[in-house]
């Protein structure tokens, strides 16, 4: 569980150009990471490690603090899928290359933290409009489903 506090926090505000590496069906497309209900999900197809991604692209020069990833709550047994999710600021989507983006810190799968979010902390980052969630390991499947994605 983190030990940080998102109440202490303001969600970025608006939240422009979600999108993803892929998405499984238009059921889960991009759109339900952010839409703030946690009934939803957005999912993409099975990829290899490091190819499953998502980002959304927020107002010139924010500062960005945490970011939390809310893993899918529908099936317990599919909740390990999150595997180790890593977080960067960056200047383009998808923005993952440590030469360019920041990486914030990473967030692996605890049974024992769910159902609350991983906590990634920014720590005020400004150097870049993209915030971009990348699934860097997979326990067995390799696909990221996430309920919701916020950042503060």
């Amino acid at each position: 569980m983190s030990s940080i506090d998102l109440s202490l926090y303001t969600p970025v505000t608006p939240l422009l150009t979600p999108s993803m590496s892929t998405y499984f069906s238009w059921q889960y497309d991009q759109q339900r990471c952010f839409d703030g209900d946690l009934t939803s999900f957005c999912a993409t197809e099975e990829r290899a490690q490091g190819e499953n991604w998502v980002s959304v692209r927020v107002p010139q020069h924010t500062r960005i603090g945490p970011v939390a990833l809310y893993n899918r709550r529908d099936y317990a047994v599919l909740q390990p899928w999150f595997g180790t999710v890593d977080v960067y600021v960056g200047n383009s989507v998808g923005d993952a290359n440590p030469n360019a983006a920041r990486l914030c810190g990473s967030a692996t799968y605890n049974a024992a933290s769910e159902p609350n979010p991983y906590v990634i902390e920014c720590n005020g980052a400004r150097n870049g409009e993209w915030v971009t969630a990348v699934q860097r390991i997979c326990p067995s499947t390799c696909i990221l489903a996430l309920q919701e994605m916020e950042v503060y």
